[in-house]
């Protein structure tokens, strides 16, 4: 599995509309995230785990809360009560065709408001 992109909207921190391109270019095959503590870089983790597992998500800033408490939790504060949040995973792995290997893309994408169930679009 090789991850192509991150896209976040009103998750977390990151208010609004953002999107991390992860594809390795060439023999650079390592992305690094850096920044200040507090400045965002656990969240994205926790995106990659939400995008991929939904409720069996392993999200230690979770811990005994249910789900639909945790998805609220996970709105940014400054998003109007009526807009969604969403996390967005594109990565390319292999299928098999009629017995041929071939590189496919999957997008998966979780989207949901406050109070709401979030949905699974794959």
């Amino acid at each position: 599995m090789i991850f192509e992109s991150l896209t976040l909207q009103n998750f977390g921190p990151y208010y609004g509309h953002h999107s991390l391109n992860l594809r390795p270019e060439g023999y650079r095959s390592i992305i690094l995230i850096g920044g200040l503590n507090g400045g965002g870089k656990t969240t994205l983790v926790d995106a990659l785990r939400l995008a991929l597992y939904g409720h069996r998500a392993p999200i230690d800033r979770r811990r005994s809360l249910a789900y639909a408490d945790f998805l609220a939790q996970c709105v940014n504060t400054h998003a109007a009560p009526t807009d969604s949040a969403a996390v967005e995973l594109t990565f390319e792995r292999v299928i098999y065709i009629s017995g041929i290997e071939k590189l496919g893309q999957v997008r998966v994408r979780r989207t949901w408001q406050r109070g709401r169930k979030d949905t699974l679009t794959v």
